[in-house]
């Protein structure tokens, strides 16, 4: 199932004018905030898209973000980024979550509070944000492919009592770090973002560079379950990766901790 993987990614259509656009923007050494500002402010479905986000229940602000320059001052260039790249990629995507017994609002909910969780961690000077926020992408293909060998993810997870990688694993031989990674390699993302997010499974097999940053985005995968919930075991699930790769416990204890699960729903974009 590996090669049909593949041959679905080779196949996907070209990237929307502004995700290209947005794609050119962030892989400059240095984002300019007045560019990016201009390119999203072009779309006006991304605009409204990108605040439907930012005024979510998961960020409490306590004011309404009206518009994007504010949304960018509060949450920082390259989280604004993932969220656009997100809203315009998900456009083209036909998406049909229920092999993992999801719904698109759930997909939507995880990618938000694993972005909020690095977000607090490291701050918003940081490409980890951005990578949690489009680290799941992936699954959209290995949902199509676990559709056509029939069966699903969620329910074989339960079965053998294993985690949503390892399910994805063995029923089409290839998990959401791989197939997401694949995606954003054949768009030409930066290769730190292509890195971080591929090696999020084993940081240990990642170059010396981005071996922290895959450790923090495993970590953050691994305690926000499918619905988007801090699974129950979280930190006993954190504590060793957090050990192994040397990583701040504490601050990753301040994240977790935060009011990120509050009730309330993000409409579909």
């Amino acid at each position: 199932m590996r090669k049909f993987i593949f041959e679905e990614i080779e196949n996907l259509p070209p990237m929307p004018e502004t995700a290209i656009k947005i794609k050119e923007l962030y892989n400059k050494d240095e984002l300019s905030f007045k560019e990016m500002i201009e390119v999203i402010e072009e779309d006006p479905l991304l605009v409204a898209d990108i605040l439907k986000i930012a005024n979510s229940p998961y960020y409490g602000f306590v004011h309404e973000v009206k518009d994007i320059e504010k949304a960018v001052v509060l949450l920082g260039m390259d989280m604004v980024t993932g969220f656009a790249l997100y809203c315009t990629l998900n456009r083209d995507f036909d998406v049909d979550f229920s092999a993992y017994a999801i719904t698109s609002d759930d997909f939507l909910k995880k990618s938000v509070i694993q972005s909020k969780i690095a977000y607090i961690w490291t701050h918003k000077e940081s490409v980890l944000p951005t990578a949690a926020f489009l680290s799941e992408i992936g699954k959209v293909l290995i949902a199509k492919c676990a559709k056509k060998r029939g069966k699903n993810i969620y329910e074989y997870m339960v079965e053998k009592n294993i985690e949503c990688d390892d399910a994805e694993e063995e029923i089409c031989s290839i998990t959401t770090p791989e197939v997401t990674a694949a995606i954003f390699e054949r768009w030409n993302f930066s290769s730190k973002l292509v890195k971080i997010i591929r090696y999020s499974k084993n940081p240990e097999d990642a170059p010396n560079e981005y071996q922290k940053d895959a450790a923090s985005l495993k970590v953050i995968r691994a305690v926000v379950d499918l619905k988007g919930e801090i699974e129950p075991d979280a930190k006993e699930k954190a504590l060793p990766i957090l050990e192994r790769f040397s990583l701040d416990v504490d601050s990753f204890a301040k994240a977790l901790n935060c009011n990120i699960c509050s009730e309330g729903s993000i409409d579909s974009l």
